[in-house]
């Protein structure tokens, strides 16, 4: 009659049962799950580091991963299990700087992940929020300059159209409350000089009145200028003078070597 053989149970060391008992005692305050992922770790250590990956990428976590790290340190599946803890906390992290929206989470997220994927992503946001802080300032101090200071740090920025405008409206404010210069009496001008360009005019302009600005009475000017042969002339005029002031004015020029008419008030 044939001796039947029962089939032998896998043997199992006692020093492995002592190590499920460390990792059950030591997980046993992080909760059911932990525990569970201990356990399929474990059992799967007696297989191979394959089996060990598999079970690891079900679980998908980062708990998993660090226990298959625990069990198999080196290879390409441990590269691959950093990677994958790596992934996972820069994907946390991600989650609560997208939340916070702002200057400060995102440099200090590209500081603790510099390779990161959302890189372009992120300096495309940053440039939005300092521009969008800039703005602020300007729209918050309402001057010529600081609208002026916006445009050039940001000429392409949605808000620069604006800024523009904002110029606009506070140039015509400053010109309106200006005082509207009132003219003196009189019916006479003295005229200074013509000249072919408003430089050669501005020049001379400037050179009178540092020279007979009390003599000149007021402030002298540059009128319109006038169209002549194809050219254009500007005529650099005095205030208005009474017929006594515009000779006495001319008659002092004139003995500083000056030339200049006595010409209708216009």
């Amino acid at each position: 009659m044939p001796v039947r053989v029962r089939p032998r149970a896998p043997y199992i060391s006692i020093a492995y049962v002592r190590y499920l008992q460390m990792i059950l005692n030591i997980k046993a305050r992080a909760g059911v799950r932990t525990v569970v992922v201990a356990m399929v770790m474990a059992l799967a250590a007696c297989s191979s580091p394959d089996a060990a990956w598999q079970a690891a990428e079900r679980e998908d976590s980062v708990t998993a991963y660090l226990e298959f790290l625990a069990r198999y340190p080196e290879g390409e599946l441990a590269d691959r299990a950093r990677e994958r803890i790596k992934l996972a906390k820069e994907k946390k992290a991600w989650e609560h700087v997208e939340f916070r929206d702002n200057l400060d989470n995102y440099a200090s997220f590209l500081k603790e992940f510099p390779d990161t994927k959302r890189r372009a992503e992120i300096e495309r946001r940053i440039a939005e929020l300092e521009r969008d802080k800039a703005w602020k300032v300007a729209r918050n101090t309402d001057t010529i300059k600081s609208y002026e200071q916006f445009i050039d740090g940001f000429p392409d920025a949605p808000q620069a159209a604006e800024a523009r405008q904002l110029i606009a409206k506070l140039e015509a404010e400053q010109v309106a409350a200006e005082p509207v210069p009132t003219e003196r009496p009189g019916n006479f001008r003295v005229q200074l000089g013509t000249f072919r360009t408003i430089t050669a005019a501005e020049k001379e302009l400037r050179r009178l009145m540092g020279l007979f600005a009390e003599t000149l009475i007021g402030p002298a000017w540059i009128e319109t200028p006038e169209h002549r042969g194809g050219g254009k002339v500007y005529r650099l005029k005095t205030v208005p003078m009474s017929g006594a002031e515009a000779r006495a004015a001319c008659a002092a020029l004139k003995s500083y070597g000056q030339d200049c008419i006595i010409v209708n008030r216009d």
